[in-house]
């Protein structure tokens, strides 16, 4: 698999690659139909493994995801923004990297 894209695991064992450049964010969510226009997820994810053409993880991109439990985080990103991972009450396994430098 192109290790530039992004793979997410859903709830239902499904899993979809999306190729995210620079930043994933919460309008990116909304392009990818895994967030409403209300900010509710369609889709619940439970595992991401983020791609090496991602630089930052923006503002509330996972925000209230409830079922997301890993996240794997490559050496590209640099930056982490405010409540990215805010309210992800089952996530138990990420590990960020030296790279990130900054997070809101």
């Amino acid at each position: 698999m192109d290790e530039r894209k992004t793979v997410i695991t859903f709830s239902d064992n499904t899993t979809s690659s999306f190729n995210w450049v620079g930043e994933i964010n919460r309008q990116t969510m909304i392009d990818a139909e895994l967030v409403n226009e209300y900010g509710q997820w369609i889709t619940q994810p439970t595992r991401v493994k983020i791609g090496n053409a991602v630089t930052s993880i923006g503002t509330n991109a996972f925000v209230m995801c409830d079922t997301l439990t890993a996240v794997e985080i490559p050496n590209s990103v640099t930056s982490i923004g405010v409540a990215a991972f805010f309210s992800c009450f089952a996530l138990s396994n990420v590990v960020i990297p030296d790279s990130v430098t900054t997070i809101g």
